[in-house]
């Protein structure tokens, strides 16, 4: 029983491990997001920082609405508007978008970096859950 035990507490200690290094080896590797170059995706992304998530995404449902599918503009303030998602599923969603339809922006690789971080949370949220 006790080497059972002894592996067990390897094996969650390996998990803890994997599941800080790979944040930081992310991080490393892209120095800094791309910061939003339209003012209203500023102010927008501005709004979300001080808690006001919903006055951010209307303003960025307002610039979608006004710009057409695959004018620059519009790609940013769909990565925008993956950022902000309601949902995990929302947000990837758009940010597939962005990372796949427009892989020659400017955003795929932010996008890309946004996506394995929601993957990287979702392994996290699974690792967690206790054993049935």
């Amino acid at each position: 029983m006790r080497g059972a035990a002894r592996r067990h507490c390897g094996i969650a200690a390996r998990k803890r491990l994997l599941v800080w290094s790979v944040p930081l080896c992310l991080c490393a590797a892209v120095p800094r997001l791309a910061s939003q170059t339209s003012p209203p995706l500023r102010a927008a992304m501005q709004l979300a920082a001080e808690g006001r998530t919903d006055s951010a995404r209307r303003l960025v449902a307002a610039v979608l609405a006004r710009t057409r599918p695959g004018d620059s503009l519009y790609v940013e303030a769909l990565y925008s508007r993956g950022r902000l998602g309601g949902s995990a599923d929302t947000a990837e969603r758009d940010l597939r978008r962005v990372a796949i339809e427009y892989s020659t922006s400017r955003w795929a690789d932010d996008a890309m970096l946004q996506l394995a971080q929601l993957a990287l949370h979702a392994l996290v949220d699974v690792a967690e859950r206790p054993p049935l």
